[in-house]
């Protein structure tokens, strides 16, 4: 097996992937893989309008901070804003890697504008350099799937099988919870990929009869029998109400619109009640 090139010189941007927040598109390489010792750099890239005051933070799985003071980054963490102006881009530089650094990193950026968003991760793997690659590369698409409660889904996840040897896919549901056929909640609802499917690198999953406590972020696992494994950066499930706009806002509600036409209606009358009046008066001087 080939080795990894010394992610100082080269970085691992094999595909970005978006995600979106309120109006703002995020995108993170969905996995960066480096020995112990060595320095990793995580980009994250999203749309910047010159001028704009944009405010970027980092997190890590399950949803830690990372801040220079940290005593379990300091001296080791840095963020750069050198290619905003230019690129729309900030990176994340992480040095002297131990292998618990591993683990999922994720953009978070707000600007004064009120846009907002986050990226699906970075999934950053910290190996010894005696120790055999078993990193499988598993891509999820899409980021951020939206449906109304009823509706049949379907969640997809390809990974490179280079023999067509016989792969295990599982899925779990954010914090972790394996999603099984048998499951009293999911019974009868939930179907996974067959064999077939999984030899030529493709695994999917199909969730019927969508509930609003569906919600969540599905990650795709892939084990083959050469030992390799990996996990997608996931998708974002949200299951809406069919009455509730894309934009997140809750329906109006009942009977809003009848007290403002009743309202319009009233001060119409109440015009015309004006204006004949004031006619009556003229009509009496002349």
């Amino acid at each position: 097996m080939e080795q990894l090139p010394a992610l100082s010189t080269v970085l691992c941007a094999v595909l970005l992937i978006p995600t979106w927040g309120a109006g703002l598109t995020v995108r993170q390489s969905p996995v960066v893989r480096a020995y112990v010792g060595e320095t990793a750099t995580l980009i994250c890239s999203f749309e910047y309008r010159w001028g704009s005051m944009v405010n970027v933070w980092w997190t890590r799985a399950p949803g830690v901070v990372l801040e220079s003071h940290h005593p379990f980054c300091s001296g080791r963490l840095n963020v750069s804003f050198q290619d905003l102006f230019w690129k729309g881009e900030v990176t994340l530089t992480l040095s002297e890697l131990e292998k618990r650094d591993s683990g999922l990193y994720r953009c978070h950026v707000s600007i004064r504008q009120g846009e907002s968003g986050t990226g699906v991760g970075t999934e950053l793997l910290v190996v010894e350099r005696n120790q055999i690659d078993t990193g499988l590369t598993v891509l999820q698409s899409p980021a951020v799937l939206r449906a109304s409660p009823g509706e049949t889904v379907n969640l997809s996840c390809s990974f490179e099988n280079r023999q067509g040897s016989v792969a295990k896919a599982s899925w779990t549901r954010a914090p972790g919870v394996v999603l099984e056929s048998h499951h009293p909640f999911y019974k009868g609802r939930l179907n996974v990929s067959d064999l077939d499917l999984l030899r030529k690198g493709e695994a999917t999953l199909t969730l019927s009869e969508l509930e609003k406590r569906d919600s969540g972020l599905y990650q795709c696992h892939i084990s083959n029998r050469q030992g390799e494994s990996g996990t997608g950066a996931g998708t974002k499930l949200q299951v809406t109400g069919r009455n509730q706009s894309d934009t997140g806002k809750e329906p109006a509600p009942v009977g809003c619109c009848s007290w403002e036409l009743l309202y319009q209606v009233t001060i119409a009358l109440g015009l015309l009640l004006i204006l004949g009046l004031v006619a009556t008066l003229l009509l009496k001087r002349c």
